[in-house]
């Protein structure tokens, strides 16, 4: 089992940054779909995952594949790499959530 959480925005709906600021799309032409006509994708949240140990022993934790999503609301999954987001996920702490 592996905790995830929805993408805010389609996954083909993302950019490439370029070093002069330039923008090239990682999946040109879909830009003027709507979110609802495109499949939700989910990303790994980093909470928690579940292994097997006889899996853990066979393959080691690297294997990315057959695992069951227990899907967070998006108010638990924080993921939380510079202070922009440490800041988020004081607020979130402070609202006093559940």
């Amino acid at each position: 089992m592996l905790s995830v959480g929805t993408m805010p925005v389609p996954v083909e709906w993302a950019y490439r940054r370029l070093g002069d600021g330039g923008l090239t799309p990682r999946h040109p032409g879909l830009f003027a779909v709507r979110s609802q006509d495109l499949e939700t994708s989910y990303y790994d949240a980093g909470c928690f995952v579940y292994f097997p140990v006889s899996r853990v022993l066979r393959e080691g934790p690297g294997d990315d594949t057959e695992f069951v999503g227990y899907l967070l609301p998006k108010w638990k999954a924080v993921d939380i790499d510079d202070p922009e987001d440490w800041d988020m996920a004081e607020r979130l702490y402070r609202s006093g959530l559940p």
